[in-house]
């Protein structure tokens, strides 16, 4: 009978060595698996900021980009409304230029010979200062005025200054 309460014994610690064992491993198994949902929800955070960030930058270049489509807008604009000067300045030349072509053609002498002779430089510029349009801020009027070429002009005529 000691021999059976011997073994007996024996048995139970070994019952509750093992069950000690098992706990043990079930425990450093738990803070394993402790340690790596941390470790995940870590990244987790960090790839939920990463999606925020991103997103964010994604809104600021949907806005940059409706930013440039509607500069892209305004420059097209811009350029067709350049074009269509450009068509009216050509139409005006080519029109001035028959105009010259008819007057140089023409029966009548003096008016042939003078449609013949250069433009003086003076008149020219005072001609081109007067068409002149400017965006001055600093001014109640778009226009420059031909004050200059005309007051040169004025002075060379009393002067008796040649062109």
């Amino acid at each position: 009978m000691a021999n059976i309460k011997s073994i007996l014994i024996l048995f139970v610690l070994a019952i509750a060595a093992a069950g000690w064992f098992a706990i043990e491993h079930a425990n450093n198994k738990a803070d394993a698996l402790t340690i790596k949902l941390d470790k995940l929800q870590q990244q987790y955070a960090d790839k939920e900021t990463e999606v925020i960030n991103l997103a964010d930058e994604v809104h600021a270049a949907e806005l940059e980009k409706q930013h440039l489509l509607n500069e892209r807008q305004r420059l097209t604009e811009i350029q067709i409304k350049r074009e269509q000067k450009l068509k009216l300045i050509e139409s005006e030349y080519q029109t001035a230029l028959k105009l010259i072509t008819e007057l140089k053609a023409n029966e009548n002498e003096t008016i042939s010979n003078w449609a013949s002779v250069p433009i003086p430089f003076d008149v020219s510029s005072m001609l081109r200062h007067a068409e002149t349009r400017t965006d001055n801020k600093n001014s109640n009027s778009n226009q420059v005025g031909a004050g200059n070429a005309t007051s040169r002009i004025n002075y060379r005529l009393r002067s008796g200054s040649d062109f």
